[in-house]
């Protein structure tokens, strides 16, 4: 297993990083807007999953505490329970919410957006700082953007980016969280 949790060089294998390419070429392939939410479908989607294996098992035939309306149905609350619980540190949680902000500017406006205009700009650079205390990424930026030089380094490229590693540094969270054990 690397070591891609605990912020040192080489934490992730560049095999590993050019294997999930295809992530990132889905994301390049749609709209800010598209790109953006959809982006943040999948972050809540790692997040439930996460919740969900950490969880003690629900104990009705459907789920209703993660979903359909439920206290921890919503991306905020998957963000803030997933932090609370220890499942991802103070850094990750930071990097959580100013993509949720994102995410929502883009969700509830009609008119074009793009990323690469403020007030996005000064949010992905600062989405940037956090995420390099996370894993290592600017290490890692170059390493994509040699294997994959769609974008030159806007930060609607950034976004996309950090929106890879992130889908990755959740999977390798989730692939590692045991669950609690029920008394």
């Amino acid at each position: 297993m690397h070591n891609f949790l605990t912020n040192r060089p080489g934490d992730l294998a560049k095999e590993e990083i050019l294997s999930a390419v295809g992530i990132l070429r889905d994301i390049y392939a749609e709209t800010d807007r598209a790109a953006v939410i959809i982006s943040a479908i999948k972050l809540e989607d790692l997040l439930t999953r996460l919740l969900k294996t950490y969880l003690l098992p629900h104990d009705k035939k459907k789920e209703t505490f993660l979903s359909n309306g439920g206290p921890v149905s919503n991306l905020n609350a998957k963000i803030e329970l997933s932090y609370r619980l220890g499942l991802i540190n103070h850094d990750c949680l930071k990097v959580l919410r100013r993509i949720k902000k994102i995410r929502n500017d883009f969700a509830h406006t009609i008119a074009g957006k793009s990323l690469n205009d403020e007030p996005h700009v000064h949010k992905i650079k600062d989405i940037s700082k956090d995420f390099e205390k996370l894993i290592k990424y600017n290490e890692l930026k170059q390493i994509v953007k040699t294997a994959y030089p769609k974008g030159k380094d806007k930060p609607s490229d950034d976004f996309r980016i950090i929106i890879y590693f992130l889908q990755i540094y959740l999977i390798k969270i989730l692939e590692t969280t045991t669950p609690i054990s029920g008394k």
